[in-house]
């Protein structure tokens, strides 16, 4: 899935993410304590397009953290380039 990432400051970017992006925020949300994706999509949406960034060399902050802070917003990029939908992708949330 290509994700667009609009930090606060400079200029919109796109990654692709892929599936190792994926394990690796689910991995990640495990180890510090943040818990799955199913309770935090959107922390799990950030951290795999975190990773991709940061595998595309595109990441300027060097932590999750601070790039997280730096961001205004994350949204998925269709196919067609026609319209995006902020945090796609992650499992659903049921009650």
């Amino acid at each position: 899935m290509i994700m667009k990432v609009t930090p606060a400051t400079g200029d919109s970017y796109e990654v692709e993410v892929r599936l190792g992006d994926r394990l690796r925020a689910e991995r990640t949300m495990i180890a510090k304590g943040y818990g799955n994706p199913t309770q935090g999509p959107s922390t799990w949406m950030a951290l795999a397009t975190y990773a991709a960034a940061v595998r595309e060399s595109k990441a300027v902050a060097t932590d999750f953290e601070e790039w997280a802070d730096g961001l205004d917003d994350l949204a998925q990029v269709d196919a067609d380039e026609a319209d995006t939908e902020s945090f796609p992708g992650a499992p659903s949330i049921t009650a």
